[in-house]
């Protein structure tokens, strides 16, 4: 690893809400390299999660390559090479904001269109429940807005809330390869303004699974709106198709995104 970045100036690295540091290492000539750190004690999912899934969709989706790994019981170390493109939280021109929503919904479905026969990771609800109880139990929900969106509720009740939801949802309509994770900072684009398709990638991979794709569509709908303002949601939808809308597709979204508030 310290081979690997040797002649390269190390640039932290601030966008996202990750649990790991991350720097960005940048040569003169040669390929730039993003190193991400976390202590094994950590909150959020370990960087060999990370590790294991971007070697399983290699060569299948637009996904950094895992240049070396370590773990000094400590710290988990992940280096991997760069991905092309600006994050979609980036700021851009009011008269791009529908067209970057298209591509975003259509870069999803091209991860959802992955044969999610034989993969070895687990993104269903009971997944998401029990990572849930463990950060409950642990005490690292994130608790900085808490009083804002859940008065006078505690992460246990809101837990609770979720449970009892997800009794009364239909079930998801099929079970996709999904990323886990899809806001808006993880998801690149290079050629947004251009006339022709986007270019897209996308990092931070630990959450991905076989799993409900209206979790993914949820986080980006929601981070749509964050970033760019109201209004966009109906064209990244329409970029995915007719499942987007479909009934119960809302009420999974739904659910997702009151789940998440523990994750």
């Amino acid at each position: 690893m310290a081979r690997a970045v040797a002649g390269r100036s190390a640039e932290p690295i601030g966008l996202g809400m990750s649990s790991a540091r991350v720097f960005r290492f940048k040569a003169k000539r040669g390929a730039t390299l993003y190193l991400k750190v976390r202590r094994v004690s950590g909150a959020g999912p370990s960087l060999a999660a990370e590790r294991d899934r971007l070697l399983w969709v290699a060569g299948r989706l637009p996904v950094p390559e895992v240049v070396a790994w370590a773990d000094d019981h400590v710290c988990e170390f992940l280096l991997m090479s760069e991905v092309p493109g600006r994050p979609a939280s980036d700021p851009i021109e009011p008269h791009d904001v529908r067209r970057l929503a298209r591509a975003v919904g259509e870069s999803l479905r091209r991860v959802h269109e992955l044969p999610v026969a034989g993969c070895p990771f687990d993104a269903r609800a009971d997944a998401w429940i029990a990572e849930a109880r463990r950060n409950v139990a642990a005490g690292t929900v994130d608790i900085d807005h808490w009083e804002r969106e859940h008065p006078g509720r505690t992460p246990a009740d809101v837990l609770d809330d979720a449970i009892s939801a997800l009794s009364r949802l239909a079930p998801p309509r099929r079970e996709a390869f999904v990323h886990g994770d899809a806001c808006l900072p993880n998801l690149l684009f290079v050629g947004l303004a251009g006339p022709d398709r986007p270019q897209w990638g996308a990092v931070d991979w630990g959450l991905a699974g076989a799993g409900d794709p209206m979790r993914d569509l949820a986080l980006a709908a929601w981070s749509l709106t964050w970033n760019h303002g109201r209004g966009f949601e109906d064209d990244l939808f329409a970029a995915y198709g007719p499942e987007a809308t479909a009934p119960g597709a809302a009420e999974r979204r739904a659910w997702h995104l009151l789940l998440d508030e523990l994750l």
